[in-house]
C-alpha cells in the first residue's frame, strides 16, 4: 500500500486554499507577501520533492518555472547577471524569488540581498511589491518592470501586485491537486510531505 493511498486530497487542497483565503485578508503588506512566499517554498517540496539543503533553490526556482504562468520565468530584467553555474542571463526572475523572498523576505523581512543571497544571484531589490490599490494609481501592473527613484531607490525591478501573485499560487494549488489525482509520484509526494513535516492544523 503506498503512502498515498490513505491520502485525501480534497481534505490538503481546501486547506491550502484557505491558507490563501487567509493572507487576502493581509495581502499588500509584507506579512501577506511573506505567507505566499511560505506557500511556494511548501507547494514546490510537494511538486518536486523535500527540498533538503541545497536542492531548495533548485526545487523552488523549478517551482516557479514549472507551475506559475510564463511571465515569471520569461520576465526580462534591464541587467544581465551570471547566478551560480548558469549563463549571463536577463530572464532570472526564478533566482530572485528564491533569494529575495524566501531568502531574504521571509527570513530576514528585507528586500536588501545579504551575502549569501548575492552568492545565490540576488540583487538588491529586484522586487518590489505594490497592492493592486497602489499600482492602479501608479497605472502600472503585476510583474511590470519597476523603477523608483527613492527613497528607498529601486534600479532594476520586477513589480510584484500582491493580489495578483496570491492569484496565481492559488491556481498553482488547484492545478497540483488536480493533476495529483491522476499522478502517483505527485500524490506520494504530498503524502510524504504532509506526513513527515504535518501543516499546523
Amino acid at each position: 500500500m503506498s503512502n498515498s493511498d490513505s491520502l485525501d486530497l480534497d481534505y490538503w487542497k481546501q486547506y491550502f486554499l484557505d491558507r490563501v483565503y487567509e493572507l487576502q485578508a493581509i495581502s499588500g503588506t509584507p506579512f501577506g507577501f511573506a505567507g505566499t512566499c511560505i506557500l511556494i517554498e511548501v507547494l514546490s517540496r510537494f511538486t518536486i520533492g523535500t527540498g533538503k539543503g541545497k536542492s531548495g533553490r533548485v526545487d523552488y526556482e523549478q517551482f516557479v518555472s514549472n507551475w506559475l504562468p510564463k511571465k515569471y520565468s520569461d520576465f526580462k530584467y534591464a541587467k544581465r547577471v551570471t547566478p551560480p553555474g548558469k549563463d549571463e542571463m536577463d530572464k532570472y526572475l526564478p533566482t530572485q524569488m528564491y533569494c529575495i523572498l524566501r531568502c531574504g523576505l521571509v527570513h530576514n523581512l528585507s528586500f536588501v540581498a545579504g551575502n549569501s543571497e548575492i552568492a545565490n544571484g540576488a540583487t538588491d531589490r529586484s522586487i518590489w511589491m505594490l497592492s493592486r490599490k497602489e499600482a492602479d494609481e501608479l497605472g502600472l501592473k503585476h510583474l511590470d518592470s519597476f523603477q523608483q527613484v527613492g527613497p528607498p531607490v529601486v534600479e532594476d525591478a520586477a513589480l510584484f501586485v500582491a493580489e495578483d501573485f496570491l492569484e496565481d499560487i492559488e491556481n498553482a494549488i488547484r492545478d497540483i491537486f488536480a493533476k495529483a489525482k491522476n499522478d502517483e509520484v505527485l500524490r506520494d509526494n504530498i503524502a510524504k510531505h504532509v506526513s513527515d513535516r504535518c501543516p499546523i492544523l
